[in-house]
């Protein structure tokens, strides 16, 4: 004879992820974490030519979009082969690589982008208050969330529209965002809207509760007396 057995998994509620002072916390950690891995990648042609992470988006970097790999650098490669086997060694050997518009050959300086910047400073300032137990501290960490995914998504759009003006327009050269970039911004929203929602229960808890207050029955005079 066979027994069965049921097994039931408890999934927490919108409530249960409220009240709990950790969850907040840890998603303002994943999202810094997510600063280390690739937030964007620059494509021509649908081949990847160049990629940035999150920190290198914060503290500026320099890049090769034409490397010796890639798309670029194979026609590079095989317009040497083609020359050396004509004798024409003597010309430049990128003369006959396709040329991308307003985009030099060489090392590109990335500047720091501000609202990376601004992201990272409000996952760091969301995370503290977290920790902090001051009054209203989790609504401040719950704004400082929001604004970092804020900040995160005017990034893509700025980035986006300075390729495209790159580009003249063009399709050849676009700017993908990795999934490290959308769970940073996601954990930053989560952690902002959950420690805004727990900051208004620890507010609205506070105002519930009633002040104690203790009714001592004076004794009467006949009690003075002795009871007569």
């Amino acid at each position: 004879m066979s027994t069965s057995k049921n097994i039931t998994i408890q999934i927490p509620g919108t409530a249960a992820l409220v009240q709990n002072g950790m969850v907040s916390p840890s998603l303002y950690v994943l999202a810094i974490l997510f600063f280390f891995f690739t937030f964007c990648e620059l494509s021509c042609s649908k081949q990847p030519i160049a990629s940035l992470t999150g920190f290198e988006l914060v503290t500026g970097s320099e890049i090769n979009p034409f490397a010796e790999s890639g798309m670029i650098g194979e026609l590079n490669k095989l317009t040497k082969e083609l020359k050396e086997e004509k004798g024409e060694e003597e010309r430049d050997i990128d003369s006959d690589a396709p040329a991308l518009p307003n985009i030099k050959q060489g090392s590109q300086n990335i500047p720091a982008n501000p609202y990376a910047i601004a992201a990272l400073i409000a996952a760091l300032v969301g995370l503290l208050f977290s920790f902090l137990k001051v009054k209203n501290a989790a609504i401040f960490s719950g704004y400082a969330g929001v604004l970092g995914a804020i900040a995160l998504f005017v990034m893509q759009i700025v980035l986006s529209n300075e390729v495209k003006k790159a580009g003249n327009g063009m399709a050849i050269i676009t700017v993908n965002f990795a999934l490290a970039y959308w769970s940073a911004l996601f954990c930053l929203l989560g952690g902002g809207i959950l420690n805004i929602l727990r900051g208004r229960a620890q507010n609205e808890d506070a105002m519930e509760v009633p002040p104690v207050v203790e009714f001592m029955s004076r004794p009467t005079a006949k009690e003075d007396d002795g009871g007569v």
